[in-house]
């Protein structure tokens, strides 16, 4: 399964790519169901309703368990990601553990168990005019973590672009 996450207008981004359409291996997530309400860190996902958000309005995702590909197509904002890609990925924290561990030095969520060994492919798409240097700087350090996050195997890469339905291939 494939995951596209992107703050696109969804009617646009279906006409730039009409071959992602009704396909059973590509799941689309945007801003379709109406605004994300943002985490309110009640720790639900992992206590009442372990790997499901609370909070009931159409974007429950665990994004680690469902997918061997994840890509996110997000405009940079100040180094970071858009308002929608940023809250979609933390509601995701319940497809964790509340338990950590020292990867690589650095203090990390326990994942869950998966009965077969994945590999997760993780990419990420910032566009924007005129994004600066030291937004690139910040979104690497960012995109680094995000990475690690997801599992020490998760391969994949960042890209810089200044227009999606060019640059980007699905």
């Amino acid at each position: 399964m494939k995951v596209i996450v992107h703050d696109l207008d969804p009617e646009e981004f279906l006409k730039a790519f009409p071959g992602l359409k009704n396909r059973e291996d590509v799941r689309i997530i945007a801003e379709t169901e109406g605004p994300m309400k943002k985490c309110i860190g009640c720790f639900g996902c992992w206590i009442k309703t372990p790997m499901h958000c609370i909070i009931k309005d159409g974007y429950d995702m665990p994004l680690q368990f469902t997918a061997e590909e994840i890509i996110f197509i997000s405009r940079c904002v100040y180094g970071g990601y858009s308002r929608f890609v940023k809250n979609l990925l933390d509601r995701s924290v319940g497809s964790g553990t509340p338990f950590f561990e020292i990867r690589n030095g650095e203090l990390k969520h326990v994942g869950r168990e998966r009965k077969e060994k994945r590999y997760l492919n993780f990419n990420v798409y910032m566009y924007g005019n005129n994004i600066t240097d030291l937004e690139k700087e910040m979104m690497t350090g960012l995109f680094i973590a995000n990475k690690s996050n997801f599992g020490p195997e998760t391969t994949g890469a960042l890209h810089f672009i200044n227009d999606v339905y060019k640059e980007v291939a699905l």
